[in-house]
């Protein structure tokens, strides 16, 4: 559903360790109460890979066991086209910036050019046309529509002058 679907992209915010480990938790939790095994796999083989306790790896483990049991499918998604299915399908649009197909932003990268999936942290959007601004404090990206002109201070720390981001912009 759309709860997981945001739950994904929560992921992707750039965050303090901690933080960020809490966003992947919420979004395995929604993407598996949506039934959505294999999103879900993906976001708890990177927990795994972390430095994580005993305790919390067997939960884990747990988990990843269930996605498995299931083929890691995606209830909500149609596994040939990565396109979400049901009430939800419409609610969230996505143009790949790099291809111009509309792809479903629940993955980092686009399904047809394995472009990356921007989010901008100006606006809470998908960023829809490259390239972007990064704050090299915070690690904020923030789309060049969104800024207009190049930015003084960062939007999201009022810190450092994002500049104009070419590396991680780029296709995978």
């Amino acid at each position: 559903g759309i709860n997981a679907e945001y739950g994904g992209l929560l992921t992707q915010i750039p965050l303090q360790t901690k933080h960020r480990t809490l966003t992947f938790k919420m979004a395995i939790n929604k993407n598996m109460d949506a039934n959505n095994y294999g999103v879900s796999a993906k976001y708890l083989q990177v927990l795994l890979s972390r430095n994580i306790s005993e305790k919390e790896r067997d939960i884990l483990d747990n988990k990843l066991t269930k996605c498995h049991e299931y083929d890691s499918t995606d209830s909500s998604i149609q596994s040939s086209s990565s396109q979400p299915t049901g009430p939800s399908s419409t609610q969230i649009k996505y143009t790949c910036p790099w291809c111009k197909v509309d792809t479903y932003p629940l993955n980092i990268t686009c399904h047809n050019c394995s472009g990356k999936i921007l989010f901008c942290h100006k606006t809470f959007e998908l960023i829809q046309k490259v390239p972007a601004y990064r704050c090299s404090f915070c690690d904020s990206l923030f789309s060049s529509e969104s800024v207009g002109k190049p930015p003084e201070k960062c939007f999201f720390c009022n810190f450092t002058t994002p500049e104009i981001d070419n590396h991680s912009c780029q296709k995978t």
